[in-house]
């Protein structure tokens, strides 16, 4: 690297690493200021949503009828059927994987490996796409911000429109071509993984 570019990034860092420690020293003793109600549409940055959506409907009415086609009954089935639905997909992941190998040559070795993870949560899946068959394609994207880390969860695939229960849910187990995700990424997340150079070293080193 240039020496030049070199310093000027150092003095960077070490100028913000200074406005850094001069805001925690002016927050001492007080309370975390909580954000004041704005209107989220006039935020710098701000775009509307964009998700796919069913064909318009044109509303008409039964002879001797107060209510058209597309009104919401008591009665009527509320499960989702149609682009732009949404359900609720409940995740239950539980995989576990144990396995023991052993030699008895000259040079013998041992080595074990030993997993297990499990999760079960809920996440809101939309519906994206209608198949010709009537299965529905639904992707879901979930994000939760706790301090510096953000816990994503992403769940995508296939469904009959037969196994969504009454109340609008679904087991993740009943998802064909299921795509689950579930991570993080913020500072908890870059100091668990190696670093970059440490995992090239890893893959070019024999030993």
């Amino acid at each position: 690297m240039n020496p030049m570019k070199l310093f000027a990034a150092l003095a960077l860092t070490a100028l913000l690493a200074g406005c850094s420690t001069m805001d925690q020293l002016a927050s001492v003793g007080q309370q975390p200021r909580l954000t004041a109600i704005s209107d989220p549409t006039a935020q710098a940055g701000y775009r509307p949503v964009q998700m796919p959506m069913p064909e318009p409907v044109v509303a008409s009415y039964q002879p001797n009828s107060l209510f058209s086609n597309e009104a919401r009954g008591f009665f009527k089935d509320q499960r989702a059927h149609k682009i732009g639905d949404i359900l609720t997909v409940m995740v239950t992941i539980d995989d576990s994987g144990k396995i023991t190998t052993s030699g008895d040559m000259a040079d013998g070795g041992s080595g074990s490996v030993n997993r297990k993870e499990s999760l079960a949560t809920q996440v809101a899946a939309v519906v994206v796409q209608v198949l010709p068959n009537g299965n529905l394609v639904i992707e879901g994207r979930q994000e939760v911000r706790v301090n510096f880390e953000v816990r994503e969860l992403i769940v995508a695939g296939i469904v009959r429109p037969e196994d969504i229960h009454a109340d609008n849910t679904i087991p993740s187990s009943k998802i064909a071509e299921a795509r689950i995700s579930y991570g993080g990424r913020g500072q908890i997340t870059q100091v668990q993984q190696p670093r970059y150079g440490q995992q090239i070293a890893d893959a070019i080193l024999p030993f």
